[in-house]
């Protein structure tokens, strides 16, 4: 199995698919990194860490995009930020069955609000009435 963990310039990169979910061209992310750490981040630096994460298959190429005469791939996650999150706790050795464990470790670290909680507590009962036996 290939390594699939993000060192952190590859986290940057995810972020920015993640954040707008929208398939994104090299220079296009470029931009909104510019925009985020000024100074950091340059063409090449770029286009190396995408093809990181396409050996990783952490992105997939979703089409091409004409700009005047030349095309530039398209990119997107292979996963949800989420599905990302899980993946890494199973790496690290978690399972499903710490669940519970993880969500009031989360509970007690961040001081959820009432409404939070309630919101969570109807979100995960949807999908204990949803799940296939």
């Amino acid at each position: 199995m290939k390594n699939k963990i993000a060192n952190d310039k590859e986290k940057a990169i995810l972020d920015v698919f993640w954040d707008k979910d929208s398939d994104y061209t090299t220079m296009e992310i470029l931009e909104v990194l510019e925009r985020e750490y000024p100074g950091e981040w340059n063409r090449l630096g770029v286009f190396r860490t995408v093809n990181g994460l396409l050996e990783k298959e952490l992105l997939v190429v979703t089409g091409l995009e004409q700009n005047k005469t030349q095309y530039a791939r398209k990119y997107r996650p292979s996963m949800t930020r989420e599905e990302y999150a899980a993946f890494l706790l199973e790496y690290e050795g978690i399972d499903i069955t710490s669940l519970d464990r993880i969500a009031l470790a989360m509970f007690k670290r961040n001081k959820t609000s009432k409404k939070d909680r309630k919101k969570l507590l109807d979100n995960l009962q949807n999908i204990i009435d949803n799940m296939d036996d």
